[in-house]
């Protein structure tokens, strides 16, 4: 177990700390938390947990990492069978970067939390990882929260939680999904037996 929050270990540190992850058969914690990594530091992280069968929980939140270094991740975790939790919440990865996760998530099985909360995804990438949970099996938590989903983006991930049948938390949390999206959401908790947590404060719902 290993926590480096807020030492500034930027890209450069990131790149040292890969050599050890590609070697390393016992650390099962890793907290970057604030250490301004960008693509670049995450690039070189995602390699490693390409090879890494030990990492389980990686916490990558309140770093710089956009759409590129979220791309690199995707791809390790289509072949990475260890890691269950990962928190990318307060980064970058916008819509691009939401997509290619959600592609990623689409074969995972391993992945069980992820955080992508105050990412700016949009509704297209909270449209993108709700395609992705009509697939995955293996979530069990997801927070989505502030990331200006949206209607159309609330209403995208209805329709998934009506086919999935593992997720147990979902944050929606100020995403602006308004009566619209609320309504859909609750026609698909009619169907769906999985969740036991949906949070959705902020999102001018009613007299809210």
């Amino acid at each position: 177990r290993v926590s480096r929050s807020g030492n500034k270990v930027g890209d450069e540190g990131a790149a040292k700390l890969t050599t050890a992850l590609e070697s390393n058969t016992t650390l099962t914690l890793l907290n970057l938390e604030g250490n301004t990594i960008g693509d670049e530091g995450a690039k070189k992280l995602a390699t490693a947990l390409e090879t890494n069968a030990a990492l389980t929980t990686l916490g990558l939140h309140w770093n710089k990492i956009g759409a590129e270094g979220a791309t690199k991740l995707a791809t390790a975790l289509e072949a990475n069978a260890k890691l269950t939790t990962l928190n990318l919440s307060r980064n970058k990865i916008g819509a691009d970067g939401a997509t290619k996760l959600a592609t990623a998530l689409e074969t995972n099985a391993t992945l069980m939390t992820l955080n992508l909360e105050d990412n700016n995804i949009g509704g297209e990438g909270a449209a993108q990882l709700a395609i992705a949970l009509e697939k995955n099996m293996a979530l069990r938590e997801i927070s989505l929260r502030a990331n200006n989903v949206g209607v159309e983006g609330a209403e995208k991930l209805a329709t998934a939680l009506q086919q999935n049948t593992t997720l147990a938390w979902l944050d929606l949390s100020h995403n602006s999904i308004g009566d619209e999206g609320a309504e859909k959401l609750a026609a698909a908790l009619e169907t769906n037996s999985a969740l036991r947590e949906l949070h959705v404060a902020g999102n001018k719902i009613g007299d809210e």
